[in-house]
């Protein structure tokens, strides 16, 4: 594994980017040399992944990724400290936005394989098809005196207590009712992503989340979800934060093969996953057991 240079307070940066240089699906995107587009910043990410892949270097240096994602959301220029989920969103939304041309993926989405007409088909197309709508994009059947539907591509939770990935899911998706029109609001998964994020927003006080490298959301699947494959899914990287909202530092860590390794920077070394810190976790990402790909 390698490391990434910190160019002035990009530690945010560099643990998000590691996390997405060990998503395999993305990987092989680019690794496979399958866009034949001439977008600057998706030529610039497909730089990294081969540097990063390929090279012999022991470190890479991201400054020209880095420069589009200020491009892409100017809160990223200059050398100030970010947060990694807000990176994540941005570096997605720009790939997004790059690869619509690529027709490829869009007949190739289990989404548009699977779905019928109706509503939440009709919701899904207000994105145009994307490599980022095709592994990361997931969508939310939300109950309430009717029914609507909504995308995401990853799930924002603020623990309020020590506790475990599966307890804060089950108080994120539990009917809840409204103080002020007593209405409940039942949120239900209708399509899995074949990558999951889940952020936790946890600044002001440290808590222990405790986690597995395994995650089965079928208990909250829509009974008409229109999923190929089995919601469960694999744990590949990690994004742990130390400090508080004024101040601290991003690292990451992250699995290739069957090893885990921590990455600090330009510092990447094997680890036991048992000895990381639950009490700095602030992101996991996972990808399906059985990608349907």
């Amino acid at each position: 594994m390698k490391g990434l240079i910190n160019v002035g307070n990009t530690c945010y940066f560099n643990s998000t980017l590691q996390c997405l240089l060990n998503c395999t699906p993305l990987v092989n995107y680019f690794y496979k040399s399958r866009y034949t587009g001439d977008r600057k910043a998706v030529k610039d990410f497909e730089n990294i992944v081969n540097k990063y892949w390929k090279s012999d270097d022991n470190v890479v240096n991201p400054i020209e990724l880095l420069k589009e994602l200020a491009v892409w959301s100017p809160q990223f220029g200059g050398n100030y400290q970010q947060d990694s989920h807000e990176a994540f969103l941005c570096i997605i939304e720009g790939l997004h936005k790059e690869t619509q041309s690529d027709k490829q993926i869009f007949n190739d989405s289990p989404y548009y394989k699977l779905v019928k007409d109706g509503p939440a088909k009709k919701q899904w197309e207000e994105e145009n098809s994307s490599l980022v709508t095709h592994l990361f994009n997931g969508q939310l059947k939300v109950t309430v005196s009717d029914v609507h539907y909504e995308t995401f591509r990853s799930i924002e939770i603020a623990p309020t207590y020590n506790t475990n990935v599966d307890a804060l899911l089950f108080d994120f998706f539990k009917s809840e009712t409204t103080v002020d029109t007593k209405q409940t609001i039942q949120k239900q998964i209708q399509f899995p992503p074949l990558c999951m994020t889940l952020a936790f927003k946890q600044y002001f006080k440290k808590l222990d989340i405790k986690f597995t490298e395994t995650l089965d959301l079928s208990w909250y699947m829509a009974k008409d979800h229109n999923a190929p494959f089995k919601p469960e899914y694999q744990l590949y990287g990690i994004i742990l934060h130390g400090g508080d909202r004024h101040g601290g530092h991003y690292i990451s860590a992250t699995k290739n093969l069957n090893s885990w390794y921590l990455n600090n920077d330009s510092r990447s070394s094997k680890v036991d996953l048992k000895s990381i810190d639950v009490n700095s976790i602030y992101m996991l990402f996972y990808i399906i057991k059985k990608p349907y790909l």
